[in-house]
């Protein structure tokens, strides 16, 4: 499972809004006393994320928790929103230069055929990831977990353990 820090902001009923992505990472991360995590999350900066979860631990507004992630949607996740685009564009470029050299254009007309197919099929990928239909069902493979408080000196590892 692979996990985030965030925060509950809200409760409705069994659903809990969780904001996620409002720090690099633990607070002795953060902090420059931890595992590091917290130096790789400032060179990269990150928007909020606001996710609603159920809430089957009836964890309270204001509280730090985990949210963990099965790693088999996030393969999944990574292959439809990265893999997927670039084979459709690799194809549509292959496609474009087949499609150039039966129509006997040269130089750089063949290229920008080329550059069109490939722009086009990959492009035929993004409704299928803009409309987040299909990642409806996705309720069963984020969970909200518990998140223990830090002591004084531990560190995010010993926390997790």
């Amino acid at each position: 499972m692979i996990e985030q820090q965030g925060r509950i902001l809200s409760l409705q009923g069994s659903q809990a809004t969780v904001l996620l992505g409002a720090s690099s990472g633990c607070p002795a991360c953060d902090a420059g006393k931890g595992c590091g995590a917290g130096i790789f999350g400032r060179l990269v900066v990150r928007k909020p994320v606001s996710l609603e979860l159920d809430n089957p631990l009836h964890l309270q507004p204001g509280l730090a928790v985990r949210v963990g992630i099965s790693e088999s949607f996030f393969l999944r996740l990574l292959l439809n929103l990265y893999l997927l685009p670039l084979l459709a564009g690799l194809a549509g470029a292959a496609l474009g230069h087949f499609l150039a050299g039966v129509l006997t254009l040269a130089d750089w007309r063949q290229d920008v055929i080329a550059l069109l197919g490939a722009l086009f099929l990959a492009g035929l990928t993004l409704p299928l990831n803009l409309t987040g239909k299909r990642w409806q069902k996705a309720s069963g493979q984020i969970s909200l977990l518990g998140y223990p408080a830090l002591r004084d000196g531990q560190s995010c590892q010993a926390a997790m353990d």
